[in-house]
């Protein structure tokens, strides 16, 4: 069980990944407070996370938008449930990290 787990984290933490992951996460800390909103922007930084490798070059190769939407349709069955909880977790972590560190960045420290 734990070398599959290790394998998965291999698989799935990679450098591509956080290409991704550290733009779109420091950009939704930016709206987020608590853990709550929290992970809903997770669950959006998954969408986007999924959705913008496939999506954004067919986009501004030019390619129509059906054939952008058959790409999609065919790349949703395919998807791991293991690698979206993943993703989901280390996405909660990155942005509820990103958002204590710009919250204490601009607190006002009391001079004495």
């Amino acid at each position: 069980m734990e070398t599959q787990v290790t394998e998965l984290v291999r698989e799935v933490l990679t450098l591509q990944w956080a290409m991704w992951a550290v733009p779109v996460s420091l950009l939704l800390s930016l709206f987020v407070r608590r853990i709550l909103p929290v992970m809903l922007a997770a669950i959006v930084g998954v969408a986007i996370h999924i959705v913008g490798p496939v999506v954004l070059p067919a986009v501004l190769g030019g390619e129509p938008l059906p054939t952008v939407m058959a790409e999609l349709s065919a790349m949703i069955p395919a998807l791991n449930p293991a690698v979206l909880a993943l993703d989901f977790v280390a996405y909660t972590f990155l942005i509820f990290v990103f958002s204590l560190t710009r919250r204490d960045m601009l607190r006002e420290y009391v001079a004495d």
